[in-house]
């Protein structure tokens, strides 16, 4: 029997409008707009079924996690699988617009295959027939490289918005993505998702 997984990336943080790269677990909370953005996402997942909510332990995650919970009527429990990707000395530095990850090696930061194969151990450790897996961006763009074929170059444009969804189905360790980076979730990809998972 397939699952279906949703990613959701946290809504707007400080660290996002000062264009700051950060893995800090306390710092940077949602912007007032970040707050917005959880909610757009928090009532669209009411269309959906779900029996557990994930949330990486990083604050902008947990607040987004938090807000979701409340309208979906469930806990958030915390994975440490989903923290955001571990910045090493780029921590608390600016983020170029994401032109860190062309530095070829020259500073060191988790890679993009290191955050995948944690998030897929994440994935594959749950029993659940459905569930809400709040963390980042990386979460998003690491399935869907590997899934594609893609890498930190190929894959630089997959750019998931504040709080957007993507949706996956995964049987076994077949992975099948039925929707990528939806601020919303519209009919036409609510007709994508098997029957028994829609409210």
């Amino acid at each position: 029997m397939s699952q279906l997984i949703v990613f959701v990336r946290h809504g707007e943080s400080g660290a996002n409008v000062k264009h700051i790269l950060s893995d800090h677990k306390d710092k940077y909370p949602l912007t007032p707009d970040g707050i917005s953005h959880a909610k757009r996402a928090a009532k669209e997942l009411r269309k959906l079924r779900f029996e557990a909510l994930f949330s990486s332990p990083v604050l902008r995650a947990r607040q987004t996690a938090a807000i979701i919970g409340k309208e979906i009527s469930l806990p958030v429990s915390i994975d440490k699988r989903l923290w955001e990707r571990r910045m090493g000395r780029l921590n608390g530095k600016d983020s170029g617009n994401g032109q860190y990850k062309f530095l070829n090696g020259s500073v060191k930061y988790e890679s993009t295959e290191s955050v995948y194969r944690r998030t897929l151990d994440f994935m594959d450790s749950r029993d659940e027939s459905s569930f809400v897996a709040v963390a980042h961006m990386v979460q998003q763009e690491s399935i869907a490289y590997a899934i594609f074929g893609l890498d930190d170059f190929t894959g630089f444009p997959f750019r998931p918005t504040y709080a957007s969804m993507t949706l996956f189905e995964k049987t076994g360790r077949r992975i099948k993505v039925l929707a990528s980076g939806f601020p919303e979730l519209p009919d036409a990809v609510l007709r994508r998702v098997p029957k028994r998972f829609l409210m």
